[in-house]
């Protein structure tokens, strides 16, 4: 009698624990993804997980794994581990029908674009005799892009605004008569010949013509990610980047036309001027690139290429970023400028004890990595 009530209970854990092995994953799911479309380095973000139980049978332990690259990293969260990626692992106890979300603060240390990757669920059998392990399909957002980040550099903001200022005087000199650009309403400073009769009489004040200039500023960042081997200049190359990211949104949140040209590529990278929110994007990712992975262009051959192309217009306001200061690159500088006036900015270390000069119609413009 003793026997055959122990295996009747033999059976019913046998019996249980073959249908909880075929119904463990059912109505399973795991959904990791990154709230924010997009971050800017040194920013913080956060990491969603969503693991939900659909059926009315719970799953008392569920070990949730996944990893991400270094780039991003956990802040004030326990059970990761750091070797080649950081892994985090967690466990999970479902009731039936139960849904557990939890949210990660992350911080984006440099650019780049990231992918969590073997995302996997582990759960043990009902009495913790063996594991069952299923790789699922990972749910959501699950990759995001590293913007370069924002380095804010006064001295060099000033020289540009003074550059721009310059010009701007020149542009008001210059306006092109036959070049309509929009309609507004009359300032006390407007010539009384640009008034629009039509307009004044159906609005019912008095509305002024503006026009484009034939001396209207499109700015041309010219940008050298090529370095050597050394952590220091590795450091400075992501300077130079992140000043041409930054320069670049800020001149194009003007509604300036921004053009950017990079020694990418076997035959360098171009970007024609814009105006638009979709190429801005398309340049912010391009400049998550790992350039040590692709070809690079000498950048001073860079710029006497560009001195011999015929979409390069004589007017442009030209900005050089580059760690790399050489005799080379200020003569291929100076052909490609001609008369016209320049901006070199150039990181470099406080060690370095750089300072501003005037290189001719080239101003150079140390920026200190900090």
């Amino acid at each position: 009698m003793i026997l055959v009530f122990f295996l009747g209970i033999l059976l019913i854990f046998y019996t249980g624990s073959v249908f909880y092995a075929k119904v463990w994953n059912i109505g399973l799911s795991t959904e990791i993804h990154f709230c924010e479309p997009y971050l800017y380095a040194g920013q913080n973000g956060t990491l969603e997980e969503v693991i939900e139980n659909r059926k009315k049978i719970p799953v008392p332990a569920l070990e949730i794994s996944f990893r991400i690259p270094h780039g991003l990293r956990f802040q004030g969260v326990d059970n990761t581990q750091d070797s080649d990626y950081i892994y985090k692992r967690d466990v999970f106890a479902l009731l039936g029908q139960e849904r557990i979300i939890r949210r990660y603060k992350i911080l984006a240390e440099r650019r780049g674009q990231y992918e969590i990757s073997q995302l996997t669920q582990n759960a043990p059998s009902l009495f913790y005799g063996r594991e069952y392990l299923r790789d699922p399909e990972i749910k959501g957002t699950s990759g995001i892009y590293v913007y370069a980040r924002y380095l804010d550099y006064p001295a060099l903001l000033r020289e540009v605004e003074v550059l721009l200022g310059t010009r701007e005087i020149t542009r008001r000199l210059y306006e092109d008569p036959f070049a309509f650009a929009s309609i507004r309403e009359y300032t006390p400073r407007d010539p009384m010949k640009n008034i629009n009769w039509k307009a004044t009489a159906r609005t019912g004040s008095l509305c002024v013509n503006t026009w484009q200039s034939d001396q209207a500023d499109r700015i041309a960042i010219y940008l050298d990610v090529s370095q050597d081997f050394n952590k220091t200049y590795a450091d400075l190359r992501e300077d130079s980047i992140a000043l041409a990211a930054t320069l670049l949104r800020r001149l194009a949140g003007r509604g300036l036309e921004v053009s950017l040209i990079v020694n990418a590529g076997a035959d360098g990278s171009f970007f024609p001027p814009f105006r638009d929110e979709r190429t801005e994007t398309r340049i912010e990712r391009f400049l998550t690139e790992d350039f040590d992975s692709v070809p690079l262009i000498s950048f001073p051959d860079l710029l006497r290429k560009c001195s011999h192309l015929s979409g390069q217009r004589s007017e442009d306001v030209a900005l050089f970023v580059s760690a790399n200061d050489s005799k080379d690159l200020r003569e291929a500088a100076h052909a490609l400028l001609g008369k016209r006036q320049g901006i070199f900015a150039l990181p470099c270390l406080a060690s370095s004890g750089r300072v501003r000069e005037q290189d001719g119609s080239l101003s150079v413009v140390p920026v200190i990595h900090l």
